[in-house]
């Protein structure tokens, strides 16, 4: 068995059933740039539900050479999130809202949180999100962090 091979099963076992996709026609969806622009390929794509999970993938592709594409709600602009072979590693289940600290005005979430969710759970806390991006309803948190996504108020 080939080093890669190895690690992506290491990756598997790491995952468990449900944690990951790595067959057609279902690695498609996460392959192409949501418009149609850009088309990649991967062997597996990744959906760790911890951060523990996240640190023991990217220990498994480093020690075994396999090439990880960081992939949140696909939303981006640029190809960012279309892979060229190794694996895609999803935040899709690391959405969890941690905390509220309505005295400070902050809220401590997942990268894999999507902003209107984010949005929604400060107005029920009586607080306003101020971000607001035409992809709300898909985007996710850490790629707006990541790109410095100014959202349609910027100008």
């Amino acid at each position: 068995m080939a080093n890669t091979d190895v690690g992506l099963q290491a990756i598997r076992d790491v995952l468990g059933d449900g944690g990951y996709v790595d067959t057609q026609p279902g690695l498609d969806a996460y392959q192409i740039e949501w418009r149609g622009l850009w088309t990649g390929h991967c062997e597996l794509f990744a959906k760790p539900n911890t951060t523990e999970q996240v640190s023991r993938i990217l220990a498994i592709c480093n020690s075994h050479g396999i090439p990880v594409v960081p992939q949140g709600g696909n939303t981006g602009l640029v190809g960012g999130g279309v892979p060229n072979g190794g694996i895609v590693l999803t935040t899709q289940r690391l959405n969890r809202i941690r905390e509220i600290d309505t005295v400070n005005f902050t809220l401590a979430c997942d990268a894999g949180c999507v902003l209107a969710t984010i949005q929604a759970e400060a107005e029920a806390n009586d607080r306003l999100f101020p971000l607001s991006l035409g992809a709300e309803g898909s985007c996710q948190i850490g790629g707006n962090l990541s790109t410095n996504a100014g959202g349609v108020q910027v100008l």
